[in-house]
């Protein structure tokens, strides 16, 4: 073993012993780790989420918004980044319905905390907010954690329109709150 002194006050003195075992530095493992690495489960498998949250910020009728998307596992896009493949539909409390199937990136700050931006294309049908027409396009961010090994919760804002696509093009914002689970 090695000691280290610490000084408790200028008076006070005490030799610490450490394990040698404690000092050694495995260089193997330190080049196998970058700064984006994360536990394995979240790169390699399906996940379910399940959204809820308002649809229309801003608007003067502000809608429950619910839904569900499939994460299929991440595809390497020209050796520049993993994108994931996904699915989902989201029900709005008035009677509207969007499916959707588009992509999704996770840049990890820490192996729990990531930002998420996604961008999908879908059928829109609505009952009560008129968005232009079926086509709908939508581009969004989600900020989240890695709760468990197995459980990610994240908020995000997306933002739904038809890219002006139709004569009307108004557009509509969602704020919501999802939970992931690993399949």
């Amino acid at each position: 073993t090695h000691c280290i002194s610490s000084a408790a006050s200028d008076v006070y003195k005490r030799q610490v012993p450490i394990p040698a075992a404690a000092l050694s530095v495995d260089y193997a493992d330190l080049e196998t780790q970058d700064a984006t690495s994360q536990p394995a489960a979240r790169d390699q498998g399906h996940e379910l989420s399940l959204h809820w949250g308002t649809f229309g910020i801003g608007d003067s009728d502000v809608i429950f918004e619910g839904g569900l998307e499939y994460r299929f596992p991440a595809h390497d896009f020209a050796g520049l980044f993993d994108l994931h493949p996904i699915i989902g539909t989201s029900l709005l409390a008035d009677g509207g319905l969007y499916v959707y199937a588009g992509a999704r990136h996770e840049w990890h700050f820490t192996d729990r905390l990531f930002l998420a931006p996604s961008f999908a294309a879908g059928i829109y049908q609505h009952s009560g907010v008129d968005l232009g027409g079926p086509l709908e396009f939508r581009s969004g961010i989600d900020l989240g954690t890695h709760v468990t090994e197995h459980i990610e919760a994240a908020v995000g804002i997306y933002h739904l329109s038809n890219g002006g696509l139709y004569s009307l093009n108004g557009g509509a914002e969602s704020a919501l709150f999802s939970l992931a689970f690993a399949l």
